[in-house]
């Protein structure tokens, strides 16, 4: 099993004013690079926690952090690169007040949602139906990219702390040791360590 977290602090930053929208590609962070020696079946989960936040930042209009991951897969010489395979949205939350005191969240998931296969389909009414709960890969590259935005111009003291991470495991894992001698398991298996 593959897997990785990182801990990110950032600092609130002005939403688009026309499209509310993040800047078109935050900074990103890398968790987890797979070379696998053969194509597999892999079985993933994403998860995120958002740890803390200033005092500013929980009184800033219009919060949202948002985080993407942005997936590589390749077999052989071709891989293709699945942006924002995944994305989680979290809206700062605090107790009722004063004092305000920042409450952490966590979101996670094992499957995600495929984009839309043909570009007439209006978004607001086709819904996306296809999960995807596993991928098909040799190699794999997983980044994410996270943005802490506000609807008016932030306090530059408004910051929120966050934990991104995945983990990406084989669907079947068969080692070929298993096969070389009956009964005789080399990494304690039989013993159920």
């Amino acid at each position: 099993m593959w897997g990785n977290s990182q801990t990110e602090e950032l600092t609130a930053e002005l939403l688009d004013p026309h499209t509310a929208a993040p800047p078109p590609n935050p900074p990103q962070g890398q968790l987890i690079r797979v070379s696998y020696a053969r194509p597999e079946n892999w079985r993933f989960l994403f998860w995120a926690k958002t740890l803390d936040a200033t005092p500013t930042a929980l009184t800033e209009s219009g919060v949202a952090v948002v985080i993407w991951w942005n997936v590589t897969v390749g077999v052989g010489r071709a891989q293709v690169e699945l942006t924002r395979f995944e994305q989680f949205e979290f809206v700062l939350t605090r107790s009722v007040g004063p004092p305000f005191v920042f409450l952490p969240g966590l979101k996670y998931t094992a499957s995600t949602l495929a984009p839309l296969r043909n570009d007439n389909d209006d978004p607001l009414t086709t819904p996306r139906t296809t999960v995807i709960d596993h991928l098909v890969a040799q190699d794999i590259q997983v980044r994410f990219q996270a943005f802490f935005g506000v609807n008016a111009p932030p306090n530059p003291a408004s910051k929120c702390k966050i934990e991104v991470g995945c983990l990406f495991s084989p669907n079947v894992h068969v080692r070929p040791e298993w096969m070389a001698r009956v009964g005789v398991f080399h990494g304690g298996e039989a013993s159920g360590q």
